[in-house]
């Protein structure tokens, strides 16, 4: 891949983690996160379901975590080949 695109690929990369970090914090601050579905939206509740609140806000933390580590290999390899 060319230094340049990849440079762009990995700017994409660590903006989709902000949106998994964004629904995640915001989520747990508001106590109702949105069920990470392609098929349904769907708000869940903390009130009313709390495990599977837990398990939203994980899901989308997790989505962040692993966006953060795909950019900053990518950026690793770019800086490697320099």
């Amino acid at each position: 891949m060319r230094p340049p695109f990849q440079w762009l690929v990995a700017l994409i990369v660590l903006l989709m983690a902000g949106v998994g970090f964004w629904f995640g914090i915001t989520g747990i601050m508001d106590g109702s996160v949105e069920y990470p579905s392609k098929r349904e939206s769907l708000m869940v509740l903390r009130a009313a379901n709390p495990k599977i609140f837990w398990s939203c806000v994980i899901v989308w933390l997790s989505i962040g975590v692993g966006m953060v580590w795909l950019a900053i290999t990518n950026i690793r390899e770019l800086l490697s080949r320099a």
